[in-house]
């Protein structure tokens, strides 16, 4: 990673932790008028991480750093590889049972870890999601990409380029792999097209991606019998 890249990602990733920092602990500033500045750190955050990139890794722990250091408040960082989820959930329920003031999380188990966000937010605890979000639960702020969105504005511009109606293929990993993103990137694109806001009423068609990448797949696609009119690379 070149210099600059390296910083940009740095300055990004702090700006995310003390985004999700603050708006977890508005809820407890908000109740109450004491200066916390001048005394001692009284807010306790949990930051759990799921990921196997170091680089990334890294920068994010700097990051809480400076954050807790800025804020004036204490952060637990606990890093978890991206094949140990149930570590990550376990941590993540220690942390509401030790009443911490908020917790930040990304995403390894979409459905077991929606159902610990709901169950922080009733004990009034905050979450902020990082890097994957989850949508329908409780959090309070998502910092990163919208992958839902994405989808939707796919979805947007090809029934804006084939007003008459496309087939469109989605290429994806079979649904017990698919990451986060690939998953809230389909939703989004599924959810446009069936809500009918765009004119676009051809058939959606979900084809998963095995031994084959995806460009041998597209290729495959392309002289395949079927006729499709776009494409969508989950």
């Amino acid at each position: 990673m070149s210099k600059g890249s390296h910083t940009l990602v740095w300055m990004s990733i702090l700006i995310a932790v003390c985004s999700a920092a603050a708006i977890c602990l508005s809820y407890r500033w908000s109740k109450s008028e004491v200066d916390i500045v001048s005394e001692p750190k009284r807010y306790h955050l949990v930051a759990l991480y799921s990921g196997d990139n170091q680089n990334f890794v890294s920068e994010l722990e700097r990051g809480m750093d400076l954050a807790a250091d800025e804020l004036n408040i204490w952060i637990t960082f606990k890093h978890f590889s991206s094949t140990a989820p149930a570590s990550h959930l376990q941590a993540f329920a220690r942390a509401i049972d030790s009443k911490a003031d908020g917790i930040i999380t990304n995403i390894p188990d979409h459905n077991q870890i929606g159902k610990l966000i709901d169950r922080a937010a009733l004990q009034h605890i905050p979450v902020a999601t990082i890097v994957d979000d989850i949508y329908g639960s409780q959090r309070r702020v998502h910092i990163g990409v919208d992958y839902r969105r994405f989808g939707e504005e796919a979805a947007k511009t090809i029934c804006a380029m084939m007003p008459e109606g496309a087939r469109t293929a989605i290429i994806s990993y079979p649904i017990n792999k698919q990451t986060n993103e690939c998953l809230n990137k389909i939703k989004g694109f599924s959810h446009y097209i069936q809500s009918g806001k765009g004119y676009c009423t051809g058939i959606e068609n979900v084809r998963e991606l095995n031994s084959a990448d995806a460009y041998e797949l597209t290729e495959e696609l392309l002289n395949s019998r079927f006729h499709y009119d776009s494409f969508l690379s989950g």
